[in-house]
């Protein structure tokens, strides 16, 4: 089953040797109560450290699988790992019209959430 969940934290970052902005944030942060999606969710340390070494990853737009990605593991241009706050991403943008209307969004502070889509092999629910 294909979930999605929002993250919390999205920006973008200029980088000090004049390369063009990249987009940096959490798309989880570990063990924090979610917002309350008719369930609350805990998203614990080492969830991801499976998928990010096995997958290829992509950065989309809206999950729109239809239009350019912004970023994708094998190319380099999206970089995930886990640390002590959960699941970081940064993402190197192409040089497309889409991508600069979204960064600058993104700088005006219309676009500061994003969100992230996985598929769970094994979950656990407690129903208190």
């Amino acid at each position: 089953m294909k979930e999605k969940r929002k993250a919390r934290e999205l920006r973008a970052e200029a980088s000090d040797d004049g390369k063009p902005k990249k987009i940096v944030g959490y798309a989880a942060v570990f063990d924090k109560a979610s917002e309350d999606m008719g369930f609350i969710e805990y998203v614990r340390k080492g969830a991801f450290k499976q998928a990010i070494s096995k997958s290829d990853a992509r950065a989309l737009f809206n999950h729109d699988t239809d239009t350019l990605p912004l970023g994708r593991q094998s190319a380099g241009t999206l970089i995930l790992r886990e640390d002590e706050t959960g699941l970081f991403y940064e993402i190197i943008p192409p040089d497309t019209q889409g991508a600069r209307d979204l960064m600058v969004s993104i700088d005006r502070g219309d676009v500061r959430e994003s969100s992230y889509g996985f598929t769970v092999a094994v979950d656990e629910w407690d129903f208190k």
